[in-house]
């Protein structure tokens, strides 16, 4: 092989080399995570579905998100948490004041009354059951549903997010979570959690966020 020739041959090795290095170093920043179902969250989706799931816009209007009026979110957690302990995050919808939820999680009108023009009764479901049956269902990120999640009753998705990893639940209108903070340092930190509710097949409304402070210290308190 001649010299120039082995030059060109030690350049293209080189950039093979430094190409490899480059890939293996973006695979390794966003690797799969312990937790199951957990996942470098938003910004760092590997996927999300913006067409079935509109990304919720930070001061965006919830007054036309539900039927009937505003709907508000109370979110608990059992702060303080034990470093290396488990820790429970809650979620709980409250509705307009003309609405009651079932005991199998349906929310309902309360009372007749009439909303934007139209007649309702009490009784009757606030949004009439869309799902079909057969129908396939999935997160934001392309996970299918748990068998036990249809949105039959379970209505409501849930999106956590805290230490660049997420958390998706389906359920009803009240909700929760246990994470496992091993290996989490101590200190304070912030769980926000995206409510989207279903409309019918491939449509979930953004409903809005809400957040939780929580700590993890190695203290434990004293009454």
């Amino acid at each position: 092989m001649s010299r120039a020739g082995g030059m060109r041959y030690l350049l293209l090795l080189c950039g093979a080399l430094v190409s490899a290095a480059r890939d293996r170093s973006r695979d390794q920043s966003r690797p799969d995570e312990a937790v199951v179902g957990a996942r470098s969250g938003p910004p760092a989706y590997r996927a999300w579905n913006a067409q079935l799931y509109p990304v919720w816009q930070e001061g965006g209007a919830r007054r036309d998100c539900w039927r009937g009026g505003q709907v508000t979110f109370d979110v608990t957690s059992d702060d303080p948490t034990l470093t290396a302990a488990k820790t429970t995050f809650s979620i709980q919808l409250s509705f307009p004041h003309n609405q009651t939820v079932l005991p199998d999680g349906q929310v309902v009108w309360s009372q007749n009354c009439t909303v934007n023009g139209t007649r309702v009764v009490a009784g009757e479901p606030v949004y009439l059951d869309e799902a079909p049956e057969g129908s396939d269902y999935v997160f934001p990120d392309g996970q299918r549903f748990p068998q036990d999640g249809r949105p039959r009753r379970s209505k409501f998705v849930y999106v956590w997010q805290t230490w660049g990893k997420y958390w998706q639940v389906v359920d009803g209108p009240s909700s929760l979570i246990t994470i496992d903070t091993a290996g989490v340092p101590l200190g304070s930190y912030t769980m926000e959690v995206t409510i989207y509710h279903y409309r019918g097949r491939q449509k979930f409304i953004p409903m809005g966020t809400a957040t939780a402070y929580f700590t993890i210290t190695d203290q434990i308190g004293r009454a």
